[in-house]
């Protein structure tokens, strides 16, 4: 049995085009993942922000949470967003939808969906946290989860408000 180079050459170039886009995008996302947690690391510094816990969504968005501090901060596009968690008086969970016509009934497309957080002793509307920001086409899995978990834990490290009667 004979091998023929130009089959071997073929196979490997064959296997090559579907691997090496794979790889360029492991390389690329590795590469938003370490620059978010970077610009997170410098705010977080400037603000003298000690994260206990923190996570890189979808799109370079960040959050953490100082139990310390008792602080969370909140950085989308170099903007961030710090607060007290005695200041939260409630968080919950928050999408924004946006309908297009379809040929024969309506389809829903979710733009963004984050967490809602009121503040103690104020009267504005909500200050809006997001998440993720959908764009056309894009499908959310595990989004949601995600965002709920975090409430969960915004809520699990504040302090219960104490009613006097």
């Amino acid at each position: 049995m004979e091998i023929d180079v130009i089959s071997i050459v073929i196979g490997i170039v064959a296997l090559s085009t579907f691997f090496v886009p794979i790889g360029l995008y492991q390389l690329s996302e590795k590469r938003k993942l370490k620059d978010a947690r970077s610009k997170f690391k410098s705010v977080a510094d400037e603000h003298g922000f000690h994260s206990d816990e923190m996570e890189v969504f979808r799109g370079g968005i960040t959050m953490g949470i100082d139990l310390q501090n008792r602080s969370l901060m909140h950085v989308k596009n170099g903007k961030e967003t710090v607060l007290n968690l005695d200041e939260i008086q409630d968080c919950k969970f928050y999408k924004t939808q946006h309908n297009e016509p379809a040929e024969n009934d309506t389809t829903t497309s979710i733009q963004e969906m984050g967490i809602a957080v009121s503040l103690r002793n104020t009267k504005n509307d909500d200050l809006r946290l997001p998440i993720f920001k959908g764009k056309e086409g894009n499908t959310f899995g595990d989004e949601s989860l995600i965002t709920q978990r975090w409430i969960r834990k915004i809520k699990s490290v504040q302090k219960p408000v104490k009613i006097s009667g």
